[in-house]
């Protein structure tokens, strides 16, 4: 009894209400007062003697010694302040819970008695003893979980037997789940579930309203939020009160000690930096909740005293200090916490909103939120994620793809694929600033693009790309498109462009009139094609005039062939028709399909009908009764048209194609496709015999010294009685090029020999005819031997 009256007349002969306290919540934990088995024991862990006890754990409980409680009484004074400001209590049911359960949780529960003390509360809540307070007090209790784990009443979740809203214990593995040996049989286990969830226990997520007791620094420490909440304890316990300054901060007349404050957070918030957790929670939180409910606006704030006086510093005043004071923004900005397509949790600064393309692109490379919902317009106005990717996004994937793929090998699959063209497409859809364009160009020169094979990575300046249909070149670059736009992109990535292509045409090329005067023909009808749907007679005159002016440019040209080429001479294609200019080429009949369709696309870019290449093929190829009929089957009024212009004879027949239409086709101009064919054989002819290369010359070609053939008509008609000369190791032969239309198996085909002709064939040391058949389309050349002889 000597040390209760010792602390007792110290503590009243200290001033001051501040030092008072302070005093006496050291001498809470300092033991001091016998229990009845005069064993010293501290205020905080021994009761007075009373009638009603705690029975189930009376053994368990340290009571006042009957003879300090005589001691005691006779003094009022020592049991008031015993009472009131040491909190010594009798150890009632209620007290029991308040003073040992809640208070001394931590050190009471343990995992041997926790079912025993759980169900011990559950039966004060049956019997209605328990205020909201406590229920408030009791989220911090230790609890048994399904493993045999303690944990806080707040930390943990109802397991599937109680039958929760939202069940997550076969999605979800944690030891959160509350342990099923709390229920009793005879007691129904919706109603456990209902006590669990007054003391904080969950069964869904949602928003919680959080009281913190920073006097029990042990139950936040740890918390995911606790650098916050540390941040506004220390905040708070540096404000001062002074009598005639107001506030200050650092010193002053009258120190706070902060006591609580109070948040709203989501359920289980500490566990959503693990990515399974995280995208269970945002699931729910996303598709339930708004933004509204974790009431963001919520002014928070700090409840303590000056000495007995109680105060509440506010929002204003915490941020004034440089203390953050809004929970829900500290969350966002702070919080790895959302879940990516990357199976990660990131702040939300760094996520990125799960849009379709952002997924495409992103997926196992960027940020991307992982939700399979769409985002409503609140949620995305509150969290602010980044919803356009940048060009840096785009590199930094396309370099993850490349250093990926260069470290396992193999071919990229088919998401990769895609997801480059996608980015190339995106890309290329900017409008690009000079920094975006530097920025492209120097990533290029230290990372690698993917070859068209799928499986190598260039540099961007060992890659090519060709806009040229049909031809190719090592090292591609890949992209599904050529667009202009990816184009252009693939110049900035530095790639080397081939967008150039130069024909290689014999200049022994004749020109051919035939197809010129078909079109000619047809003009009226393809200026009513180019005005389109227009019901103007002026229109019509007016393009009709600009058709004619424009043929009158034009010219076609028949040749022995066409390659076309960038500069490799080891890629060169083959092509029966080519146009530069007013210049049209074609290799065979000019009217075959084939070549037709060739011809089609630059003859109608220059005849600007370019839209209308499929009509214009028909014209080409009927009469012009035929065709006119067919614009009007295609809804073009006719009547624009002059009636002098719509009664025109036909072309005069010159030849039978090859599919036994007619056409308007010179001698003449049968005779050059002959020879050009012929050159073509002899060429063929020559090369094949001395395997040497073929040089074109001015006259026709040579082969080294070996032979030399002459094309007399290469520049033109010259009306010579022969149309080419060979020498061949000095012995000289002629041969005269006769051409027809027709095949050979035709009954009677005209062969006509002139006087010239004649009369060289007498005097030459060799002459041979180059019979011609199907000129028009397929030549077939067959050479005749011809001499005189007269000795029968």
């Amino acid at each position: 009894m000597l040390s209760t009256n010792l602390f007792y007349e110290k503590e009243c002969a200290i001033d001051g209400e501040i030092n008072k306290n302070t005093f006496n919540e050291k001498l809470k934990n300092i033991p001091f007062i016998f229990d009845e088995n005069e064993k010293l024991k501290s205020p905080n862990d021994i009761y007075f003697p009373a009638k009603e006890y705690a029975e189930e754990f009376v053994d368990k409980i340290s009571v006042v010694h009957h003879l300090v409680m005589d001691e005691i009484k006779r003094r009022w004074g020592i049991e008031s302040w015993l009472t009131h400001r040491i909190n010594i209590k009798e150890p009632s049911s209620l007290v029991f819970i308040e003073k040992t359960i809640i208070q001394r949780g931590n050190e009471f529960v343990t995992v041997s008695n926790a079912i025993e003390i759980g169900r011990y509360i559950f039966k004060a809540h049956l019997n209605k003893i328990l205020r909201d307070s406590h229920y408030s007090d009791l989220q911090n209790l230790p609890i048994l979980t399904s493993s045999g784990k303690l944990l806080p009443a707040s930390a943990a979740y109802l397991s599937n037997i109680y039958e929760p809203k939202l069940k997550i214990e076969h999605l979800f593995e944690n030891d959160i789940y509350l342990s099923k040996d709390y229920i009793e049989k005879s007691i129904d286990k919706r109603e456990w579930g209902s006590f669990f969830i007054k003391i904080g226990i969950k069964e869904d997520v949602g928003v919680i309203g959080e009281k913190i007791n920073f006097s029990r620094k042990e139950n936040w420490i740890n918390r995911h939020d606790a650098v916050f909440l540390n941040k506004i304890q220390e905040t708070a316990g540096n404000i001062y009160n002074n009598s005639y300054s107001g506030w200050t901060y650092g010193s002053g007349e009258y120190k706070f000690y902060p006591a609580s404050t109070f948040i709203y957070s989501l359920t289980f918030l500490g566990l959503a930096n693990s990515y399974s957790f995280s995208k269970l929670l945002f699931e729910r939180v996303f598709s339930i909740l708004t933004p509204l409910d974790l009431k963001p606006n919520y002014a928070m704030g700090v409840s303590g005293s000056f000495g007995f006086i109680n105060k509440f510093i506010g929002q204003e005043t915490l941020e004034r200090y440089g203390c953050p004071a809004n929970y829900s923004k500290w969350l966002i900005e702070n919080l790895a916490i959302f879940p990516t397509v990357n199976n990660e949790c990131k702040k939300a600064a760094e996520i990125i909103l799960n849009t379709e393309d952002n997924i495409s692109i992103g997926s196992g490379y960027l940020n991307v939120l992982d939700y399979r919902s769409v985002l409503s317009p609140e949620w995305k106005e509150f969290l602010n994620f980044k919803e356009i990717l940048s060009i840096d996004d785009y590199l930094l994937v396309l370099s993850e793809i490349w250093k990926k793929y260069s470290s396992s090998g193999g071919e990229l699959n088919k998401d990769d694929k895609g997801r480059i063209d996608l980015i190339y497409e995106k890309m290329s859809s900017e409008l690009l600033h000079e920094s975006d364009k530097d920025k492209i160009s120097l990533w290029s020169k230290s990372n690698k693009l993917l070859a068209k094979n799928g499986i190598d990575f260039l540099y961007a300046s060992e890659l090519t790309i060709i806009t040229v249909e049909g031809f190719s070149a090592a090292n591609l670059v890949y992209s599904s498109s050529q667009k202009t736009s990816i184009v252009e992109l693939m110049k900035i990535f530095g790639v080397n462009i081939i967008d150039i292509i130069r024909a290689e045409i014999p200049n022994y090329s004749t020109e051919i009139l035939a197809l010129k005067r078909k079109i000619k023909h047809i003009s009226a009808l393809v200026a009513l094609v180019s005005i389109e749907k227009s019901k103007s007679h002026k229109d019509w005159e007016l393009e009709y005039q600009r058709i004619s002016n424009k043929l009158s440019q034009i010219r076609f040209f028949q040749t022995a062939e066409i390659y076309l080429s960038y500069g490799d001479d080891s890629d060169k294609q083959k092509r029966s028709s080519w146009a530069e200019g007013d210049d049209f080429y074609y290799v065979g009949d000019c009217f075959s399909p084939r070549v037709l369709d060739g011809l089609v696309g630059p003859l109608g870019r220059f005849l600007k009908v370019n839209y209308a290449e499929r009509i214009l093929n028909v014209l080409l190829l009927e009469t012009f009764t035929n065709g006119l009929e067919y614009l009007e089957e295609k809804g073009y009024d006719i009547s624009l048209i002059p009636s002098d212009l719509l009664n025109l004879e036909e072309l005069e027949i010159g030849y039978v194609g090859n599919n036994n239409r007619l056409y308007n086709q010179s001698d003449e101009d049968l005779g050059k496709m002959g020879e050009i064919a012929v050159l073509k054989k002899l060429k063929n002819i020559y090369s094949n015999k001395y395997h040497q290369p073929l040089e074109e010359t001015d006259f026709g070609f040579k082969i080294a010294d070996s032979v030399e053939v002459y094309w007399r008509n290469i520049n033109g008609v010259t009306y010579t009685n022969h149309d080419f000369k060979i020498i061949e190791e000095g012995k000289e032969i002629y041969v005269d090029s006769k051409a027809t239309p027709y095949g050979k198996n035709i009954e009677k085909l005209a062969l006509y020999i002139s006087g010239n002709e004649l009369s060289l064939m007498e005097n030459a040391e060799k002459y041979l005819i180059a019979r011609v058949y199907n000129v028009t389309a397929d030549p077939i050349i067959e050479f005749v031997s011809l001499a005189l002889y007269n000795d029968l």
